[in-house]
């Protein structure tokens, strides 16, 4: 387990080596986003969902908003700060899906050190095939807007339709984002997800 000598002494009440057994990704930042320690689960979960970069890319030090969309950044940053100031466990659920799999995850982040680190554990919470027919193919240039770009929620990752105004799911572009993405978040996510339980306690969740 990787971790930053500054952030070690925030851990004192955390088995080391069991959380870097975990099996979900779990890694912790300081308050400012730095990215302070991870465990094996970050780097495997990394590399199994198209992200090796953030294994080979992402040296201790360096923020994690770099990651998070401008559209998310202010949510996280809520809950961060929220945990961080209360001193209570913030959480919330999300889909992280592959191609093949839809999942739905469970992020716990634990503020330590007297609220100047958090502790951000991910747990699988269920998982299951896509019914038959959700990887059926779809005419892909319906998908691309006038400049070439293709619309993507940054939350459940389904694919803007541009002639009918639909968020679909396209399961390759779970796999790898296409390089001509814009990340944002469809109307369900940024209400239900987001916006609306963000103006609320967010521990709550």
């Amino acid at each position: 387990m990787r971790v930053d000598s500054a952030f070690e002494p925030f851990l004192g009440a955390f088995d080391l080596e069991g959380l870097d057994a975990e099996a979900g990704s779990v890694f912790g930042i300081f308050t400012d986003g730095r990215l302070a320690c991870t465990n094996d689960g970050w780097e495997r979960f990394a590399r199994e969902n198209g992200a090796p970069e953030l294994v080979r890319g992402w040296p201790l030090g360096r923020n994690v908003y770099e990651v998070i969309p401008p559209d998310l950044q202010p949510f996280y940053r809520e809950g961060w700060e929220w945990a961080s100031e209360s001193g209570n466990p913030w959480s919330h659920s999300y889909e992280c899906s592959t191609p093949a799999e839809f999942r739905h995850f469970r992020m716990t982040s634990y503020p330590v050190g007297e609220g100047r680190g958090l502790l951000v554990v991910n747990s699988l919470v269920a998982s299951a095939p896509w019914p038959a027919g959700e990887e059926a193919g779809r005419p892909r240039a319906e998908y691309y807007d006038a400049r070439d770009r293709v619309t993507q929620c940054s939350h459940c990752r389904r694919t803007l339709h541009q002639p009918s105004g639909r968020w679909d799911w396209v399961p390759e572009w779970v796999q790898r984002w296409p390089d001509e993405a814009v990340p944002t978040l469809c109307d369900l996510c940024a209400s239900y997800h987001y916006y609306a339980r963000a103006r609320g306690v967010p521990g709550a969740d």
